[in-house]
């Protein structure tokens, strides 16, 4: 039996983000993942971030803004966005990016288009891969005291009658 404030399942960009961020929030966090390393998919994605309104863009003479990626959203999902969760991301994108390189010494390096933006706006890591967004975000946590256990699977969250969470059932190894 083991106790925490915080559980976070996996070591991904969510993960991890999740996991440093309840860090600073004072409580004690327990990051699990079934696999023997970390990154999980995050870790072999292509290492662009998209964004709207950054310094790079700005020093790059690229116009763009939260309502301009907004609207590329919503017309590339043929507005079936959940439209304020897609809001919600264009508007902390440029802060969420910061985020990355000043508190979490990620480097990015160019910015390219994707499909279904009408500018420059993917931000690209300086290698190319996820794995500089995921490993400076675990050197991060583990600075900061986070716990993360790898070959750790969830095999189920146990809840009373009501849906109240009591724990988990987690296999190590």
């Amino acid at each position: 039996d083991q106790t925490t404030d915080v559980l976070v399942v996996g070591t991904g960009f969510a993960g991890l983000t999740a996991a440093i961020e309840a860090r600073l929030a004072g409580a004690e966090v327990l990051v699990i993942d079934k696999m023997p390393v970390h990154g999980g998919n995050s870790i072999i994605n292509g290492g662009d971030f998209c964004a709207a309104g950054t310094a790079m863009q700005k020093a790059a003479g690229i116009n763009d803004s939260p309502e301009l990626m907004l609207k590329d959203m919503l017309k590339a999902g043929n507005d079936l966005n959940h439209a304020e969760l897609a809001r919600l991301v264009a508007y902390q994108s440029a802060e969420t990016l910061a985020w990355c390189q000043d508190f979490c010494g990620v480097q990015f390096t160019q910015i390219n288009f994707h499909g279904g933006h009408s500018v420059k706006r993917a931000h690209q890591t300086v290698n190319a891969s996820g794995s500089e967004l995921v490993n400076k975000f675990m050197k991060k946590a583990r600075e900061l005291g986070v716990v993360v256990e790898q070959r750790n699977k969830l095999v189920r969250v146990v809840s009373d009658d009501k849906g109240r969470v009591l724990g988990v059932e987690v296999r190590k190894g």
